[in-house]
């Protein structure tokens, strides 16, 4: 399991800012050497990775464990096994939020400047939540995280064209209907006048998948 964290390239999560405000949510590369939070990043990655290796080893061998009385050694083995079944799901579950498969986000814990650690939280308010899970849904979590490292204005971007698109997707009324196809009009005017072409080819790929909500509406 460590193994697969060694190359992380295309593996990234969601971190929390602003502290105890109203958070923002940033998806962040898991790279070494790319700025001092994705380095951080990198190395629980690593450190999970580990852990869960040294816990399979662990629970694969622990039928060698043996005791003169049986009772006592099934009663030991049971207790020891379902520890390490519990930790290996809790670890399961951070492996899972480092490599994008599950929509968590990370809030970085600091401590006279310098990172100490990190929390696992949740989303304050509706539509980031549903923009991040659909992101997640989707495997796109590494690609927008890329997106944004080299535009950060493309995520407001993907955010209101996703939002957009649900609206058109899940919209009963026709007035309803009406002013989001409206609002899309009016957002790829802005787009094509505000997004350059490079910008546009990089974008192209999460933009065609946001695109297909609410298609036939």
């Amino acid at each position: 399991m460590g193994k697969e964290f060694e190359d992380s390239s295309n593996k990234a999560a969601i971190v929390a800012l602003n502290g105890n405000e109203t958070p923002t949510y940033l998806p962040v590369l898991i790279s070494d050497s790319e700025g001092e939070i994705p380095n951080f990043l990198a190395g629980k990655a690593r450190e999970v990775g580990a852990r869960l290796d040294k816990l399979g080893r662990q629970r694969k061998y622990l039928t060698r464990f043996r005791s003169q009385n049986r009772l006592r050694r099934m009663t030991q083995m049971r207790e020891i096994r379902d520890c390490i079944d519990s930790e290996i799901r809790a670890n399961s579950d951070k492996k899972d939020i480092f490599e994008g498969k599950k929509a968590i986000p990370i809030r970085i814990v600091r401590e006279r400047g310098k990172i100490t650690g990190f929390e696992l939280t949740s989303f304050t308010e509706e539509e980031p939540k549903k923009w991040w899970r659909f992101v997640v849904s989707k495997n796109l979590l590494p690609e927008v995280a890329d997106i944004v490292q080299k535009y950060p204005e493309a995520l407001p971007l993907m955010t209101e064209a996703f939002h957009i698109r649900t609206k058109l997707g899940t919209s009963l009324s026709t007035e309803e209907i009406e002013q989001a196809k409206k609002d899309l009009d009016e957002f790829r005017l802005r787009y094509s006048r505000d997004v350059n072409e490079e910008q546009a080819i990089d974008m192209m790929p999460v933009m065609k998948v946001i695109s297909r909500i609410g298609s036939s509406a």
